[in-house]
């Protein structure tokens, strides 16, 4: 589970009137606004409609929370970031999510939406 002041919930995000920034993948569909809190929040959404059993639906969250944890000391941006899963994960398509996840925080496009003041 993520630290609390990294967590968000999902009316949170919807309640903030930015205009959301899309990144679509074939794992996962991300949006992000910025918000007036000092760190990066996220939720994520992991639809039943995936995959009924709930144990699957589980392990991709973790699988999930784990990649973020990995640059959360690296995210200097104050952001409001939802991810929705399009595919549940395991040890087979990890990696591939994994190296899809640094070369979305590491985008230019990312990182140049934070720096404009919109």
């Amino acid at each position: 589970m993520l630290p609390k002041k990294f967590r968000l919930k999902a009316s949170e995000f919807y309640n903030n009137p930015q205009r959301p920034i899309k990144f679509i993948s074939g794992f996962f569909l991300l949006l992000f606004k910025k918000n007036q809190v000092q760190n990066p929040r996220f939720y994520i959404n992991v639809p039943k409609s995936l995959d009924k059993r709930s144990v699957y639906r589980h392990k991709t969250r973790r699988i999930v929370i784990e990649a973020i944890r990995k640059h959360l000391n690296k995210l200097t941006i104050r952001a409001d970031i939802f991810i929705k899963m399009r595919k549940t994960l395991d040890q087979a398509n990890k990696d591939l999510f994994y190296r899809e996840i640094e070369r979305i925080f590491q985008h230019e496009k990312f990182h140049s939406f934070f720096d404009k003041g919109l």
